[in-house]
């Protein structure tokens, strides 16, 4: 769609020309000349069209038109000026014209015969002007077409400053803002340069230019990390920088010719290029959509500054319409560098999860080991007991072949209770990444049956009130390691408080959509200064904690399980509420 309205923008540009008979061009030195005082001279010389110059001076201009080539109907001459103001003759300067990107004239059939003025103000020491002549229909067709086009171009360069502010917002990292500034600058840009305002906005539009290439030069040190990874090019950046500063300073308070006078200002911009090739040959991917921006903005740049500074004619038609489509097009494409962040940051999620969960895996191996040695200590003790009555008997020789089947066996029930320990914690341990039907009540008393040695071992009672044993489908092991942590937190607090009558309540309750587990305790509770922080990774109130647990508990019931968990503030302790949603098999 983009490209079909350019091309047609363009072929309007184009075939309008042959209208035009002769064109002639009269040089004045005197501002204040007038149309009126110029129409007698004898000293305009021919030129042809599009007409380009690069001057401090000012210029009329009078051209004719080519009668036969007009039907019997009304037409519009319009005019296109990028670098100069353009001033009709009163008899044309009307109420049409007040509402107009640029001035027009309404021709009717009997106007053909006559000669017609205008005058090109100079205020940027460059001319430019092209001469449309269209029927009434296509006019409208054009101008209908452009609007959409400039519209379209607007709405992207605004789409794209907008995202990067919302982006910079929830990441804080400077090249988003340098970028959304990059783009809230083209649109200023445009809005001065293009036509919208009046002419005699010069000294804006140097600012803004400075500050389009200030803000693209930050992005660009900040997106591509120079100051690290490409120092040589940082330094030239910087440089770039000064340049364009004491460019401006020189420009604004002593308006002397500087270097962008001999040179086009788009070449501080190539740099650009050289950062975004070896980023990409560093393996960076989004540089390739900044490298295809860049290029087709810098060569169109170049391309216009070149005629400006060193041809008298125009290497390219229709200036504002290539600007609209190339700055559009840059947008679009340092739009598409927002999807690969993406991608990139939740690459970089997942892998932090899953860094994050191993290391909390590891931290439930260190408690289960713990776990393990308390339930693992009365079958040692046991075995221990069987041996040494093995050798007393042997020795005061009673060693009977009963008595040693009968030891024999104690110490295999031992030695089988000690192996169904193991298996118990490595099933814990082993999460299946699958949901399961399974009994609450059950699941909750297999947990507590790993820790119930150690509870045991600080005196903590255990309770558990269920009105029924629900079924619930879902990831289990998940669910069992977070009540596993829940209660080992627990423990932990007794321990460190030395609370005694230490009891943990768990109470499990049921409503039409939601099962709720509440686990509370009465070890004081958490301090209110950190009651916000306790679900966050790496925030730990142990002496050898990882301050993981609680956050991947959060983790594991809210973006897995896809209930909640949440803490509150109870007179004698802490009590975590579990909200699992149940299956409409549940």
């Amino acid at each position: 769609m983009l490209k079909s309205i350019f091309i047609v923008l363009i072929l309007f540009t184009t075939l309008s020309a042959s209208y035009i008979k002769n064109i002639w061009l009269l040089e004045v030195d005197t501002i204040n000349t007038s149309i009126e005082d110029i129409k007698i001279s004898n000293n305009f010389k021919k030129i042809t069209l599009p007409f380009i110059k690069h001057s401090n001076k000012s210029y009329f201009i009078k051209f004719t038109l080519e009668e036969e080539r007009f039907k019997n109907e009304d037409y519009i001459i319009s005019f296109n000026s990028l670098l100069s103001k353009i001033r009709l003759e009163d008899k044309y300067t009307s109420s049409t014209n007040i509402n107009l990107s640029s001035p027009i004239i309404l021709l009717k059939p009997n106007d053909l015969s006559k000669s017609f003025f205008l005058k090109l103000e100079n205020n940027k020491a460059y001319l430019n002007l092209d001469i449309k002549v269209s029927s009434l229909n296509d006019y409208f067709v054009e101008e209908t077409l452009k609007k959409i086009f400039h519209g379209f171009s607007y709405g992207i360069i605004f789409t794209s400053f907008l995202l990067y502010l919302v982006f910079y917002f929830f990441n804080q990292k400077k090249s988003y803002l340098f970028c959304s500034l990059t783009q809230l600058l083209i649109l200023g840009i445009l809005i001065v340069e293009i036509n919208i305002f009046d002419k005699n906005y010069e000294y804006l539009g140097i600012i803004l230019f400075y500050l389009f290439s200030l803000f693209s030069n930050l992005f660009v040190q900040y997106f591509f990390h120079t100051k690290k990874e490409h120092i040589f090019l940082d330094r030239l950046l910087k440089f770039v920088i000064l340049i364009n500063t004491l460019h401006l300073f020189i420009i604004l308070f002593f308006d002397y010719n500087t270097i962008y006078d001999y040179i086009p200002y788009s070449t501080s911009w190539i740099i650009y290029l050289f950062v975004a090739m070896f980023s990409l040959f560093s393996g960076n991917k989004a540089s390739f959509f900044f490298l295809l921006a860049w290029a087709a903005l810098i060569l169109s740049s170049l391309s216009i500054e070149v005629q400006l500074l060193y041809l008298n004619n125009e290497l390219i038609f229709n200036v504002e319409n290539l600007v609209y489509f190339v700055l559009a097009f840059e947008s679009i494409l340092i739009l598409c560098i927002l999807p690969y962040k993406f991608k990139i940051l939740k690459k970089e999620y997942i892998n932090q999860r899953e860094i994050i969960y191993h290391q909390n895996k590891l931290a439930s191996m260190g408690e289960m080991i713990e776990n393990i040695s308390h339930q693992w200590k009365q079958p040692l003790t046991q075995l221990s007991f069987i041996i040494m009555a093995i050798k007393t008997a042997f020795k005061h020789n009673k060693l009977s072949l009963e008595y040693l089947e009968n030891k024999t066996e104690e110490a295999s029930n031992q030695l089988r209770f000690m192996s169904n320990t193991i298996t118990d914690f490595s099933n814990f341990l082993s999460l299946k990444k699958e949901k399961e039907s399974f009994f609450i009540v059950d699941e909750i008393n297999r947990v507590i049956s790993l820790i119930q040695d150690s509870f045991t071992f600080f005196s903590i009672t255990l309770e558990v009130n269920c009105d029924e044993n629900h079924l619930l489908r879902n990831y289990k092991g998940e669910l069992s390691h977070v009540i596993f942590n829940l209660l080992n937190n627990a423990k932990d607090a007794f321990s460190k408080k030395k609370i005694k009558n230490a009891k943990i309540i768990i109470n499990i309750k049921k409503d039409e959509n939601n099962l709720h587990i509440f686990i509370e305790d009465n070890a004081g509770g958490v301090d209110p200064n950190i009651e916000k922080k306790i679900f966050e990774p790496y925030f730990t109130t142990k002496e050898k904690g990882l301050g993981i647990g609680l956050y991947m508990s959060k983790k594991i019931i809210e973006e897995s399980i896809l209930g909640k968990l949440s803490y509150e503030k109870k007179e004698k302790g802490a009590k975590f509420c579990i909200f699992l949603p149940l299956s409409p098999s549940s």
